[in-house]
């Protein structure tokens, strides 16, 4: 109240609307923004994936096979031969899995009120560095082991058998839960409706995937099924991601 007369409220006692000016240390990203950095990361991760596949299938070395059987001591000299071919493999999937780790943060801000891309950005900080290290022993086993004059048997089936179901077991989640998660995040959205199918296809490409691993048989068969899929549609969720964007 003003002192001078008791009926008019001072600027003090009304005070107008209040208005919060966004910290610009803290502001977030615009919705496309995330969106671009999505696509981008998952549709690279997926070329330089397929790359490295295309090389391993030139290589012509059943490293899964042998692993299965126990007998990657028997295929030594044959990974020794092919040690340029499958360095390169691995070096393309590691590019591939740091790609993957880059993309999990812009997936967690993605747009939208589903939970589901936050899961497969999480699905990435477990899955990328267990693969990592599954290229790593794959590294070990062909420029050290195979080269090696009378490696031991029990330690080349070791280090192939770690190295093959690591990458196995991270497979699952990032070729078939991450790009399933995000395409049916975008179900009533952005993603078309045959990504939507595609997108359950994969899930049961990984449970096949899974029952492979768990029965220790059909890594080479149907439980390889997740590759092409995963793969496909991880590509195709980053290319659609970012032209929406």
């Amino acid at each position: 109240m003003s002192l001078l007369n008791p009926s008019t409220a001072s600027r003090a006692q009304t005070p107008g609307p209040r208005v919060d000016h966004p910290d610009p240390g803290h502001s977030s990203p615009h919705p496309s923004t995330a969106r671009r950095h999505a696509g981008a990361g998952l549709a690279t991760a997926a070329l330089s994936m397929m790359s490295g596949a295309a090389v391993w299938a030139s290589a012509g070395v059943d490293l899964d096979g042998a692993a299965e059987t126990r007998t990657v001591h028997e295929i030594l000299p044959d990974i020794a031969t092919s040690s340029t071919a499958l360095t390169a493999t691995f070096a393309l999937w590691l590019l591939g899995m740091t790609l993957y780790a880059a993309t999990a943060p812009a997936l967690a801000r993605l747009d939208g009120a589903s939970r589901l891309p936050s899961i497969a950005a999480g699905l990435i900080g477990l899955g990328a560095p267990m693969a990592a290290s599954a290229y790593a022993a794959f590294l070990v086993l062909t420029n050290v082991l195979a080269s090696a004059p009378g490696t031991d048997p029990t330690l080349a089936n070791a280090v192939g058998y770690y190295a093959t179901y690591a990458d196995w077991v991270a497979t699952v989640p990032m070729a078939g839960l991450v790009p399933a998660f995000v395409a049916l995040s975008g179900r009533d959205s952005w993603a078309p409706r045959w990504m939507v199918g595609l997108a359950v296809v994969v899930l049961v490409a990984s449970a096949a995937t899974v029952v492979a691993l768990l029965t220790g048989s059909g890594l080479t068969t149907f439980g390889f099924v997740i590759v092409p899929t995963g793969m496909v549609l991880t590509l195709s969720v980053g290319i659609v991601l970012w032209r929406r964007a």
